[in-house]
C-alpha cells in the first residue's frame, strides 16, 4: 500500500475518534443515535446505585420514585450493557453521560481493532485498514460510537467472535476457542430480542 493511502486511512480513523472524544462531554443529544435508549440506561443506573443489582434483578427499570413491585421494568432484550454501566456507575461512583461515553469508545475502539484483525486472517493488511478506515468514518456508525446503549458492546463483543473463530480455524488453540465463545455468549447478551418484540406486536394488534 503506497504510504500516502495508508496514512490518509490512518488519519481519518484517528480523526473519526478524535471528534468523537471531544463530543463526548455533551448533554444528552435527541437528534443523534438513540438517546431515548441511552436515557433508559442512565434511569436504570440510579436504580442499581441506590438499590443494587439483586433488587432491580439486573433489568432496567424505567420508573421514577422509590423501587417496589410494581416498578416499571424493561425487559425486552438481555442486560449486559446495563450491568456493565450500572457496575460502573455503582463501583466507581459515575454519574455523568460523558464519561460513560468514553467507556463506550473504548469498546469501539476495540472493536475496530478486531474488525481489522478478522479481516487480515481473511485477506490482507491493505483491505483490513481500508475496511476499518470505512467503517469507523461511517456516518451511520459515528451516530452510534459513544451510545451508553449496546451498540458499542454488541459490536465489539461479535467481532470478537469472528475473530475467534478465524483463530480456531487456523491454529485450534483453546486461547482462540474461549475468545470466540465469550464474544459469542457476550453478543447475544447484549443483543435485541426481536421475537419478543414481534410478539408483543401481534399481542397489540390483537
Amino acid at each position: 500500500m503506497p504510504r500516502s493511502l495508508r496514512g490518509v486511512l490512518l488519519g481519518s480513523i484517528a480523526i473519526a475518534f478524535v471528534y468523537l472524544v471531544a463530543h463526548a462531554r455533551e448533554p444528552l443529544r435527541f437528534n443523534v443515535g438513540d438517546p431515548w435508549s441511552d436515557a433508559n440506561v442512565l434511569t436504570s443506573i440510579n436504580y442499581v446505585k441506590s438499590d443494587g443489582f439483586l433488587a432491580t434483578s439486573f433489568t432496567d427499570v424505567l420508573d421514577v420514585g422509590p423501587l417496589t413491585k410494581d416498578s416499571y421494568r424493561y425487559i425486552h432484550y438481555p442486560p449486559l450493557a446495563e450491568i456493565f454501566y450500572g457496575a460502573v456507575g455503582k463501583y466507581l461512583g459515575v454519574s455523568d453521560i460523558g464519561t460513560f461515553r468514553l467507556f463506550a469508545l473504548a469498546f469501539s475502539a476495540l472493536a475496530m481493532w478486531l474488525l481489522y484483525s478478522y479481516v487480515r486472517r481473511l485477506y490482507s493488511d491493505r483491505v483490513a485498514l481500508i475496511a476499518t478506515a470505512l467503517w469507523s468514518t461511517s456516518l451511520l456508525w459515528m451516530m452510534y460510537a459513544d451510545s451508553i446503549h449496546q451498540a458499542p458492546v454488541m459490536q465489539c463483543t461479535g467481532f470478537l467472535a469472528l475473530w475467534g473463530l478465524v483463530r480456531v480455524i487456523e491454529t485450534r488453540q483453546r486461547r482462540h476457542y474461549i475468545a470466540m465463545m465469550l464474544g459469542a455468549f457476550a453478543c447475544f447478551f447484549s443483543s435485541y430480542d426481536r421475537s419478543e418484540e414481534r410478539r408483543v406486536g401481534k399481542e397489540c394488534r390483537s
